[in-house]
């Protein structure tokens, strides 16, 4: 089990190096449930630094929920339904990727006081290597959709974008300060 888990792991590291392509992943309902787990874990992980288990755990099943959709939509919308398992497998595998690289930066973060935030190298370091995953990630879903679309370059970055914005505007909708 380890072995595999470190294959797939490597497999989507290697998308998010631009080393694979999303067709590279084998187009499994096994394959898919795995990488779900991870990413739903992970996000689970990277969330708790700074919600609670509970906030945490909605907002990890909000989050996988709404990628699943979205492409979903995208895929039928483009007549690519047949690439929706391979697709989405690729983008919760690098999701889980990119969570556990974000994980000590987070856990890094949590550990500074609000009044002491800004006043140390570490931490606007830390600030940017937030912005700098967070930009890595929207190149790679970026990079995932034109290849699962077949779309130019600037069509699928601004897809990455309306997702971000659409699944962190709901999330703010559902997990508003009175929610939850």
């Amino acid at each position: 089990m380890l072995a595999e888990s470190r294959v797939l792991f490597l497999a989507f590291l290697n998308i998010c190096l631009f080393r694979k392509k999303p067709q590279d992943i084998p187009a499994s309902t096994g394959l898919l449930a795995y990488a779900l787990g991870a990413y739903a874990l992970t996000a689970v992980l990277l969330l708790s630094v700074t919600e609670t288990p509970v906030r945490a755990f909605f907002s990890a099943i909000l989050e996988v929920s709404i990628l699943g959709g979205f492409i979903y939509v995208l895929l039928t919308l483009t007549r690519k339904k047949s690439r929706y398992l391979q697709t989405l497998t690729s983008l919760y595998g690098i999701g889980a990727v990119l969570s556990l690289i974000a994980l000590p930066v987070y856990i890094l973060l949590s550990m500074y006081p609000e009044n002491q935030m800004g006043q140390d190298p570490i931490h606007g370091f830390s600030v940017l290597m937030l912005a700098c995953l967070a930009i890595w990630n929207l190149v790679i879903m970026s990079y995932v959709l034109r290849h699962a679309l077949e779309a130019g370059i600037f069509t699928s970055f601004m897809l990455a974008i309306s997702y971000m914005w659409l699944m962190l505007s709901i999330s703010s909708t559902f997990f508003s300060s009175g929610n939850v």
